[in-house]
């Protein structure tokens, strides 16, 4: 076991062998505003100046409790920032980022070792940053650069771009929300399908958008900080890299009616991010002047010259930026899935389902979240006495706002014969709704080629002592009521003989129903859900022309406490198997 404080007085005293150095008391300490730290030290140390002279410096070493499992933290000393400022990889906060400690690993037995390496690369860095021959890093580090507040007047605002490309320079309109989406109340639109799914969304969730007139200045080209711009230094960086668009510019600002704003972009990393800058909506009628004789621009650049723009950093939500940041990859193909029975089961599985690559997901179910069902549920108290659907819809936008989700508040019944279409657009139909008579009658309607999609069924019986999964393609001959007999499902893990007894309270495959007298886990529900769902994304990617059915033994414990007795068929079965069966 490691003994935290010893190994960072281990640390210390190796690093006073090398370098003068001492540690912070605690009222230090909060003075430095470093109180996440459990130790913090103030290191004597030098760098060689371009010049070749060698130059004093003070380092902050911040060591995490749980130091030498993970990195100490380099600063520099405020005192010796304002000297040195402004180098790249060095934030206004004094922050020397020295290694990126998802990439790097440490010897938690060389606890010294660990700190001289860091400490080492912070003069590296600085070293590189006093010749500039790293001055290169500061575009790659812009968003940190840009994002830094520089004094106590000056203010970064983050906005939301929806935008993958590079917008064409000239006037442009932004969304302006009436309440903050995400923390979010600007977003730049772009002119894709993806903004109108976007906007139908905020709409579901009462947020309300108005455009806002705006000016794309086009891509800015290499720029070094400090970024504290006022309305005269802004104006001056447009003239300075971006004269052919002045004219346009000014044009923009002269019939701004609100606060003038003003975006560019860079290309970062292979992608396109936006930025920019509000200004203040400046006063043209001012004493000892004509009404309507000074413009926006001359104001800007002499009365507020010095005033303070809100400059704007536009995080960025697209489809390719999710899946750069997730898969790492497109995926091969995305899946429009429907799911009808929304209940413990079918709630559970959508937490699964929505981690496909899916195009869109169609929710069916017409019954309100009761309070009894919350236990089981995917969704809360939030969601009591509202729409299944509804409230799965707007749990899966706000997991992935740029998916579609649409739903049907109506029994899959009449959604399969008002409008068969919507089943047969997807990829796949589920149904979790245990209800064998109408999971009997959509695979009768394949039969009969109305629905031309593949059909997935699920349910599972008391104390889930077994839970099933059907799959039936297109095309296929199975005759579903032959599955039962005399209404008991064939592949039972529990005996006939157990669902017979009246005392017993079970009411055959309709188990699988959200009813107060069928019991079973929610550890269980997870354990079957995870066993079947590799079963059900192969049959996704590489449909059978077979039809299957999946019989998982499940809590057996329960079924001994119970005193139910097993099935012929699950007989040779131990909890956690999955039997396969051709049908």
């Amino acid at each position: 076991m490691i003994d935290f404080a010893q190994a960072r007085q281990q640390a210390f005293t190796q690093l006073q062998q090398f370098s003068c150095c001492r540690v912070l008391s605690p009222g230090e300490i909060s003075l430095r505003k470093l109180k996440e730290f459990a130790e913090v030290w103030v290191l004597d140390s030098e760098v060689f100046g371009p010049d070749g002279q060698v130059r004093p410096l003070q380092l902050l070493v911040g060591l995490p409790a749980d130091f030498p499992l993970v990195l100490p933290t380099i600063y520099l000393e405020r005192a010796y920032y304002e000297r040195l400022r402004y180098l790249p990889h060095v934030d206004t906060a004094g922050l020397v980022c020295t290694y990126d400690p998802e990439t790097v690993s440490v010897n938690p037995a060389d606890p010294g070792g660990i700190v001289r390496a860091c400490v080492a690369q912070a003069r590296r860095l600085i070293e590189e940053g006093l010749a500039g021959t790293n001055a290169a890093d500061f575009q790659q580090e812009f968003i940190a650069y840009w994002e830094n507040r520089y004094s106590k007047k000056d203010e970064v605002a983050s906005g939301l771009s929806l935008a993958a490309t590079a917008l064409p320079p000239g006037p442009c309109s932004l969304l302006q929300l009436a309440k903050p989406f995400g923390g979010f109340t600007l977003v730049l639109p772009a002119a894709d399908a993806a903004t109108t799914l976007f906007q139908e969304m905020l709409q579901r969730h009462g947020i309300a958008t108005e455009p806002r007139p705006a000016f794309h200045l086009g891509e800015l080209g290499d720029v070094e900080p400090p970024f504290e711009l006022g309305n005269g230094t802004a104006l001056a960086l447009v003239q300075q890299h971006f004269s052919n668009q002045c004219a346009a510019l000014q044009q923009y600002l002269k019939g701004a009616t609100t606060a003038p704003l003003v975006v560019f972009h860079k290309l970062l990393a292979g992608q396109v991010r936006y930025f920019g800058w509000q200004h203040a909506l400046p006063q043209l009628n001012r004493k000892g002047f004509r009404s309507g004789t000074l413009s926006v621009v001359e104001v800007l650049t002499s009365f507020d010259r010095p005033r303070p723009v809100l400059r704007l950093s536009f995080d960025t939500l697209t489809t390719q930026r999710l899946t750069q940041r997730t898969a790492g990859e497109a995926p091969a193909k995305e899946y429009t899935l429907l799911l009808a029975g929304l209940g413990s089961i079918g709630s559970n599985l959508l937490h699964y389902l929505a981690s496909f690559p899916l195009q869109e997901m169609r929710l069916v179910d017409p019954e309100r979240l009761a309070l009894e069902n919350i236990p089981r549920h995917l969704l809360g108290m939030d969601y009591v006495n509202s729409g299944k659907a509804a409230g799965l819809q707007r749990y899966l936008e706000l997991q992935q706002p740029l998916r579609r989700v649409t739903i049907r508040e109506d029994s899959i019944s009449q959604v399969a014969h008002q409008d068969p279409a919507y089943l047969n657009e997807c990829d796949a139909i589920i149904l979790a709704i245990g209800r064998s008579a109408v999971e009997q009658h959509l695979v009768e309607l394949q039969a009969q080629g109305i629905l031309t999609r593949p059909i997935f069924i699920l349910w599972v019986e008391p104390y889930l002592a077994g839970g099933h999964f059907l799959y039936f393609p297109p095309g296929h001959t199975v005759n579903y009521s032959a599955l039962f007999e005399e209404g008991y499902y064939t592949y039972n893990v529990v005996a006939t003989s157990e669902y017979r007894k009246p005392s017993n309270r079970m009411l055959l495959k309709e188990a699988g129903c959200q009813t107060s007298y069928v019991p079973y886990s929610q550890e269980y529900v997870t354990l079957f859900l995870s066993r079947i769902l590799p079963e059900l994304w192969r049959l996704l990617r590489a449909p059978s022309s077979d039809a299957w059915a999946f019989t998982w033994l499940g809590n057996e414990e329960a079924m001994l406490q119970q005193g139910l007795t097993k099935s012929a068929f699950a007989s040779g079965m131990t909890e956690g198997d999955l039997f396969k069966t051709k049908l």
